[in-house]
């Protein structure tokens, strides 16, 4: 009948062969191998690393899984450990038998005493040959049974490693079965180990000593904490709550996102980064300067051979005064490399206004924008109303027009998502009956983070670990292209559906005097605050004096012409 080992749960990654235990205690149950199952998928165990890890035959082919049950069939494995022990118990004897040593037999110890001895067979010799237990020798006096005797190994390399008395070692035989070895005795708050050159006996060693053989640093000398003065632990909630000081550079290197920070605050100036910056040093700080940078943003990028050593961009907060208690003004400033040079500018200033690099003036004060030109997309070719069309026919082409505003093109985005999955999540709900409020465990379809359960491998090539790593695709949104149209044409061809011809000066001054605005100008009934951008009302306004200028025209013409009638009259 099978014997089945199921201590503990496991996780297991489909295509991967390492399974991760909690709980299992793999060596500590002598497991050595066997049949890994879970649901109907069975894989040979390849080997055993510790209480916690295995490596199975080939990749685990069945579904991933975490804290799920198991069960490992012993037969198997129990058949190898005894091949195992016969194998090592050849070469034993073989080895032996070259020494001139020939035990008369061998086995357990219940078989050892099951053998009837007497005086005459002083001298017989038992090995001691059982799984779990090291191999030793038991020699019979004519009375009792004298041992255990280790076996040591018969030479370098040999097949027979134990452990026998010597410098600085003791073995403790009181229960033969189970041999207890230690160290000879040794000062008090010390540990064996030697630091005098050369190969010899065992020396008591110091903690500072044990420290250097061992090459650890002054971390070995701090506690593990959530806060405080210690090595940072993370709590149950994946947080530490101290202040951690860093006296020099953070660097992080990152194959995919490089830093994720989150903040949960319900004060509404709190945010999860903040730099603070300070003249001197950490034992004697002293006030900013103005044009002291407090915080700040840099750019860098690899070039041919290396990354630039200065930022190629930057978006910098700075001291715009002297600092003291009562007095903290900043500015901030964004800075950018012209294309085909190395050095970083100046583009942007914020302090009052908004100043641009180049303009003069300075700072013109709040709400204020100080640049040397200002360009706005919606300001269009506006000049239909001297159209020759329009002139001659009182006709608008809105094709014609439209073809000449260009397109909106908005670029091709390439981002990294996490993928999500489907995951049957149990959830309680309370459900109002007649009979009040029932409790009911309901399965609910949530999407979660995929992960990937990524093997972790000492340098002899056991699995050791796993970890969790997020799995992510490439979203990639295409380029949009969006036609627009010429807004301002359509302002003036409606005035012209409207039955208004500017051609004409009485019905032109006449929607002067009624609108109170020049026509095409928003009225003061149609007049919202900020509702027009600076290219709209210039391209309106541009209108407005072309259609000014057209019944202008038109009021010349007639006066010429009753200037030429006046003089044909001889007036």
């Amino acid at each position: 009948m099978a014997s089945i080992y199921s201590t503990g749960t496991v996780s297991v990654t489909n295509g991967n062969a390492v399974v991760t235990g909690a709980g299992t205690a793999w060596a500590l149950g002598l497991v050595a191998g066997g049949m890994f199952t879970r649901l109907g998928v069975a894989v040979p165990i390849l080997s055993v690393t510790d209480d916690t890890h295995l490596t199975l035959a080939y990749p685990w082919p069945g579904a991933t899984a975490a804290g799920a049950a198991y069960a490992i069939a012993l037969e198997n494995s129990n058949a190898a450990d005894i091949v195992d022990l016969n194998r090592t118990l050849s070469r034993v004897l073989v080895t032996l038998s070259l020494a001139g040593v020939h035990p008369n037999a061998s086995g357990t110890i219940a078989e050892r005493d099951a053998i009837v001895l007497t005086s005459d067979d002083e001298g017989f010799f038992f090995l001691h040959a059982e799984i779990g237990v090291a191999f030793a020798f038991y020699r019979w006096s004519g009375t009792a049974w004298e041992g255990p005797f280790p076996v040591t190994d018969a030479a370098a390399g040999g097949p027979v490693s134990s452990i026998a008395s010597g410098t600085g070692v003791t073995v403790d035989s009181t229960n033969p079965a189970i041999p207890v070895v230690k160290m000879a005795n040794m000062a008090n708050a010390t540990i064996k180990g030697r630091t005098t050159a050369g190969t010899g006996a065992p020396e008591d060693l110091t903690a500072a000593q044990a420290r250097a053989i061992l090459s650890l640093g002054t971390a070995a000398l701090k506690n593990t904490g959530t806060s405080g003065n210690n090595i940072p632990l993370l709590d149950g909630a994946n947080l530490f709550s101290g202040t951690t000081l860093l006296t020099d550079t953070l660097s992080i290197a990152s194959n995919n996102q490089g830093l994720q920070i989150t903040s949960y605050s319900n004060t509404p100036t709190s945010g999860p980064i903040v730099a603070q910056r300070a003249r001197g040093n950490s034992g004697a700080p002293t006030a900013v300067l103005s044009g002291d940078v407090i915080a700040g943003i840099q750019g860098r990028g690899y070039g041919a051979t290396s990354f630039s050593t200065l930022g190629r961009a930057g978006f910098t907060f700075r001291a715009s005064e002297n600092w003291s208690d009562a007095v903290q003004g900043t500015d901030m400033i964004i800075e950018t490399t012209t294309n085909g040079t190395l050095t970083r500018t100046i583009r942007l200033t914020v302090n009052n206004g908004l100043l641009m690099t180049g303009a003069t003036g300075g700072d013109k004060g709040a709400g204020t924008i100080n640049a040397t030109a200002v360009y706005d997309d919606n300001t269009l070719l506006t000049c239909m109303a001297l159209s020759k069309e329009f002139i001659a026919e009182g006709a608008v082409d809105l094709q014609k027009w439209d073809a000449l505003v260009p397109d909106l093109v908005i670029p091709e985005a390439v981002d990294q998502a996490p993928v999500l999955v489907d995951v049957e999540v149990e959830k309680t709900v309370d459900i109002e009956t007649d009979d009040g409020l029932v409790r009911r465990s309901v399965t609910e379809i949530e999407k979660r983070p995929a992960v990937e359960l990524v093997p972790v491998w000492d340098e002899a090539g056991n699995g050791i670990d796993a970890i969790e790593v997020p799995l992510t695709e490439t979203i990639t949104t295409p380029a949009v292209t969006i036609s627009r149209v010429h807004g301002t044409a359509r302002v003036f061809k409606a005035m012209l559906d409207d039955g208004f011809d500017p051609r004409d000066p009485e019905q032109y001054f006449a929607r002067l005097l009624a609108d109170e605005a020049l026509p095409g100008m928003p009225t003061q009934a149609d007049w919202q605050h900020n509702d027009l951008s600076i290219g709209d009302l210039f391209s309106r306004k541009w209108l407005a004096v072309e259609m000014l200028a057209v019944a202008a025209n038109v009021m010349w013409a007639k006066l010429k012409d009753h200037e030429q009638r006046l003089l044909a009259a001889g007036l």
